[in-house]
């Protein structure tokens, strides 16, 4: 009868891995004989082969008694594992509605698959060892790529971090009187403003004839100045795709004080000449009417 051919693999069998193969025919007293396509030939109805280089390869058995022979093929493609991926993207830090090429590359082995998975609840896309994508909301994104072939699959991963640039960045306060006075020895809440940004840190820097007198960091800032004067305020904005600055002067006027009114003489004469004068315990900036 046909010889049959058995072994513990598939029609795609992995370099240098070594493989266990079985023959069987009807008859009696039948001897095997192997060809595995590659130059090597072996007896016996089971044999063991590698192979050390990757192709096509058809696999021979013979059997043969005193009476009749047989003989049985099969084709096999030898490949190589897959080693070594790695995912690169052409940038990781991305404006909104960018685009991002994105680049899977082997050490070893050739696959006949990839699968990308460009953001959060995608389904996987089938594709090449290059694709491209536009992000069209902010956040961060686990792009994944599986290579595969028959024998082995592999999978790498890199982050991309889709950011709002930032734009219209602004000093505010509503506690300013005429948006430029506030009183010494109190608090003026200053607070940082944008028009578009995401993922921003801000630091302050509140300046005095040049001189830095306050720092701070945070999107707000509480500021008591103790000394009247113009002093002013510098904002830096920051994100991972740049920053952006804004400045602002305030004038810090002391809290009038007690008025205390005089005159001299006092009394005085009718149609005598007086000086009158007022003094006042604390203030700057004072006018008098």
């Amino acid at each position: 009868g046909v010889a049959k051919i058995e072994y513990n693999g598939t029609d795609v069998l992995e370099l240098n891995q070594i493989y266990l193969f079985s023959a069987s025919m009807n008859g009696t007293k039948v001897s095997y004989c192997w060809d595995f396509g590659d130059g090597t030939v072996q007896p016996g109805q089971v044999a063991t082969h590698s192979y050390n280089s990757t192709g096509h390869y058809s696999i021979t058995v013979m059997g043969q008694n005193d009476v009749s022979s047989n003989e049985t093929t099969i084709d096999i493609t030898v490949k190589r594992r897959l080693l070594g991926l790695t995912v690169n993207a052409s940038r990781t830090v991305v404006p909104l509605n960018g685009s991002v090429s994105f680049v899977a590359t082997l050490v070893a082995g050739t696959a006949i698959r990839y699968s990308w998975i460009l953001c959060d609840r995608c389904t996987p896309i089938q594709g090449s060892s290059t694709i491209s994508y536009t992000f069209r909301s902010v956040g961060t994104f686990n792009v994944i790529v599986t290579a595969e072939n028959k024998i082995s699959s592999l999978q790498d991963s890199i982050y991309v971090y889709v950011l709002e640039q930032i734009e219209g960045l602004q000093v505010a306060s509503t506690d300013l009187v005429e948006d430029m006075y506030f009183p010494t020895n109190k608090t003026l809440h200053l607070q940082a403003v944008v028009r578009e940004g995401t993922n921003i840190s801000y630091s302050w820097v509140v300046q005095r004839d040049g001189n830095a007198v306050q720092t701070s960091t945070g999107k707000t800032f509480p500021l008591s100045i103790l000394e009247a004067g113009n002093y002013t305020v510098y904002l830096k904005a920051t994100n991972m795709l740049g920053c952006a600055t804004a400045n602002r002067t305030l004038e810090f006027i002391e809290s009038l004080g007690v008025l205390k009114p005089y005159a001299f003489p006092n009394p005085a004469a009718v149609n005598a000449s007086v000086n009158i004068s007022a003094t006042i315990t604390s203030g700057t900036g004072v006018t008098y009417v």
